[in-house]
């Protein structure tokens, strides 16, 4: 793997795009359902899924090196569905819980 490290405004820049992706298309359960219980594995899982997969992921301009690097650290995870669930209580509270 090439030598990758994400600086604290990149990690953020990455939280931002994909929980804004997920909240705009209102995947946010899907989401959660499929990252809470990964969390604690993540490390691993970036390893052994995303790593084989990024060069291929990079061919498609997908930046796959850039994954692996922050799902390999544990706490972007954490702050990856933190940041989901805070998109996803501000669009109930806009929209209002019956609406």
């Amino acid at each position: 793997m090439p030598a990758y490290e994400l600086t604290p405004e990149r990690e953020n820049e990455i939280i931002e795009k994909w929980a804004g992706n997920i909240s705009k298309y209102g995947m946010e359960l899907p989401a959660l359902m499929f990252l809470w219980p990964l969390e604690p594995i993540s490390t691993v899982i970036a390893y052994t899924a995303i790593l084989p997969a990024a060069p291929v992921l990079d061919f498609l301009g997908l930046r796959g090196f850039e994954a692996v690097t922050f799902f390999s650290e544990h706490g972007n995870v954490k702050r990856l569905l933190k940041r989901i669930e805070e998109l996803e209580d501000a669009k109930t509270k806009e929209k209002g819980f019956w609406k």
